[in-house]
Formats: structure tokens, sequence, C-alpha cells
């Protein structure tokens, strides 16, 4: 059951494929490439319904701001909406919670 939550979670020391091979190994789903030059490039992203995930990176725009400057220590992100509850624990420590709002 999905939860009616959109996070943003960071990692460290991980590149954003290391990020997205991760994630689809313990939750079991797959990414689709793409690219927008409104998320800086290749992201990757899986939809389910009404559950959505990407993986980006939090990059710099052409004025020199990053796309999550609260968060600057974190190179890659993940986006999640409506995921399970226990879509933390499942990914096992790795990523840190800086942002939920319930929907």
């Amino acid at each position: 059951m999905s939860s009616n939550f959109y996070e943003l979670y960071g990692a460290k020391g991980l590149d954003i494929h290391e990020v997205r091979d991760l994630i689809a190994q313990r939750l079991g789903v797959p990414f689709e490439e793409h690219e927008s030059s409104y998320k800086g490039g290749v992201y990757y992203r899986h939809s389910d319904g009404d559950r959505e995930l990407t993986v980006e990176m939090n990059w710099t725009d052409e004025d020199g701001y990053l796309s999550e400057p609260h968060h600057e220590e974190y190179a890659v992100l993940v986006y999640a909406t409506r995921v399970e509850a226990n879509f933390q624990e499942r990914l096992n420590g790795d990523f840190t919670l800086l942002r939920s709002e319930e929907l």
C-alpha cells in the first residue's frame, strides 16, 4: 500500500547510475532513462500508477543555483511520490531522508 507523501532523499558517495541500480535492485523496479534541461540532463524515472521515483543529479543551473540548494552535500537526489510506507527501510540506510511532505 502506498502512502500519500512526497519525499526527497539524498545519496553521498554514489553516482547517479549506482543510485539507480541500488534502488532498482532493492525495490525490484525498472527505471527508464530520460533527458531534460529542466532536470539538469540525464535522469532516471520509474512510474507505477500513482507511485513515481526519479533519480537526478543535484545540478547547478545556468545562474549558478543548485536544484536543491539546502542539500548541496548530496550529489544525487531521489524524489519519491506515493511510495510504500516501508520505502526508507527498503533503501537499507544508504540514503538520507531530506524532506517529507504530505500530499
